[in-house]
C-alpha cells in the first residue's frame, strides 16, 4: 500500500532562515531615508543612491528583496517608486511612522535575541530589563523611538 497524501517537504521551516532579512533591511531603508525620498517621486535607484548618499549595490539589494523594483517609464531603467503601506507608515516626518520599531528591533533586541542558545541553557536573561539599572535605559529608548518620529530619525542620524 502506498501513501496517496502530500509529501512532506522542508519549505516552511526553511522560510525560517531569510525570516530575519526583511524587518533588517526595512530599518536600513529607514537609515538612509530611503522611504522619505522616495515619497516625494519615483527614482531609479541610481538617483536614489545619488539622492541620499548610499551605494547602487545596497539600494539594489533592499530593492530586490522588497519587490519593489519597476519599470515605470520606457525611457528609464528600471525605477523604485513607493507604495501606499509605505508611505503610510515608513515616512519618517508623518505622525503615522512606526518605523521606530525596526530600529528598537535591531540596537535592543536582535543583540539579545542572538544569545538566546546561552539563555536557554542557563536560564539567565541576556538583559535584565526588570531591574532598574538595565531596565531604565531599555525602555527610554524605547519609547523614545516609539513616540517621536523626529526622535527616531535624530537617532538614525547620530544627533
Amino acid at each position: 500500500m502506498s501513501n496517496t497524501g502530500p509529501s512532506v517537504t522542508p519549505e516552511r521551516i526553511l522560510q525560517f532562515v531569510w525570516a530575519f532579512a526583511p524587518p533588517l533591511a526595512i530599518e536600513a531603508a529607514i537609515h538612509h531615508r530611503v522611504f522619505d525620498v522616495l515619497a516625494k517621486q519615483p527614482m531609479s535607484i541610481a538617483e536614489l543612491a545619488q539622492a541620499i548618499g548610499a551605494s547602487t549595490r545596497g539600494l539594489s539589494a533592499i530593492a530586490d528583496l522588497f519587490g519593489r523594483v519597476r519599470p515605470t517609464d520606457p525611457r528609464r531603467r528600471r525605477a523604485l517608486c513607493s507604495h501606499s503601506r509605505s508611505d503610510a507608515f515608513l515616512v519618517s516626518h508623518k505622525p503615522s511612522f512606526t518605523g521606530g520599531i525596526f530600529r528598537h528591533m535591531s540596537s535592543q533586541l536582535l543583540p539579545n535575541w542572538l544569545q538566546l542558545s546561552d539563555i536557554v541553557g542557563s536560564g539567565k536573561p541576556a538583559t535584565a530589563v526588570n531591574s532598574i539599572a538595565e531596565g531604565s535605559p531599555f525602555f527610554a529608548q524605547f519609547v523614545e523611538e516609539h513616540t517621536s518620529p523626529e526622535l527616531s530619525v535624530s537617532a538614525y542620524a547620530g544627533e
